[in-house]
């Protein structure tokens, strides 16, 4: 079928323009285009939209889809009031991926949660967050936010020897950045845990058919310098060319 298209989800910022004023943006880390375009796909921004029923049609033009990172999740998706620590989070844009999923879900797509992307996935399948590591949890908690360089391997996380990751990876063990202070409490219906950091939290989720995938570190970032990390990406690829 030549290269498969993948669909990646764009966020929204409000940037100086200078003198003039504030400018609203849509924008995509270059990261994600790049790993996503050296993976042998055709990278395809999906832009934000309230309107459900054109963001179905540019679905259906993907083949694969890729949820990015970003901002905290709105905690009323999972019936929850917002933590002293929640961050910023974005109405629009949670709306937008919240449906978004729930359609591809429905049409079966393949897809691979990134950070936010993989928190979404659980949240739209029913599960809940924690809303702040650092306050919520009772156990002791790692450092999962770091600072400097993205592509920094900060913290060693474990993976179910028995899951579809361990397939695509190849180990039971693999160092990974970390950007985050929120992080899957509950899974949702139909995914399983396939890794997680030694002080608990879950680092990466999947359904049992491969269909679906989330990973809580920045992949994107480290592919450059990482044959591993871009093996989630050529395996993206694959399941969209299927």
């Amino acid at each position: 079928m030549g290269n498969p298209i993948i669909g990646v989800f764009a966020d929204t910022m409000r940037c100086r323009q200078g003198s003039f004023g504030d400018v609203d943006r849509q924008y995509i880390n270059a990261a994600y285009i790049n790993a996503v375009a050296e993976a042998g796909a055709v990278p395809f921004i999906i832009p934000v939209s309230s309107n459900q029923e054109k963001n179905r049609k540019l679905i259906d033009l993907c083949d694969g889809l890729l949820f990015p990172g970003g901002e905290d999740i709105d905690p009323r998706y999972y019936g929850e009031n917002p933590h002293p620590n929640l961050g910023e989070i974005r109405p629009e844009v949670d709306e937008f991926l919240f449906h978004s999923f729930l359609y591809a879900l429905e049409q079966r797509k393949p897809a691979l949660g990134i950070c936010k992307g993989m928190q979404m996935m659980v949240v739209a399948m029913g599960g809940s967050l924690y809303q702040d590591i650092y306050s919520q949890r009772e156990c002791e908690t790692f450092l999962h936010c770091q600072s400097g360089r993205r592509s920094y391997r900060l913290h060693q996380v474990q993976i179910e020897k028995e899951s579809r990751l361990f397939q695509i990876l190849g180990t039971e063990q693999i160092a990974t950045n970390s950007m985050h202070h929120q992080s899957v409490r509950t899974l949702g219906k139909g995914l399983r845990v396939s890794a997680q950091t030694e002080d608990g939290i879950i680092e990466a989720v999947e359904s049992p058919d491969g269909r679906l995938i989330g990973v809580q570190w920045h992949p994107e970032e480290m592919v450059p310098d990482s044959e591993s990390m871009k093996l989630l990406f050529l395996n993206l690829v694959k399941r969209a060319s299927v």
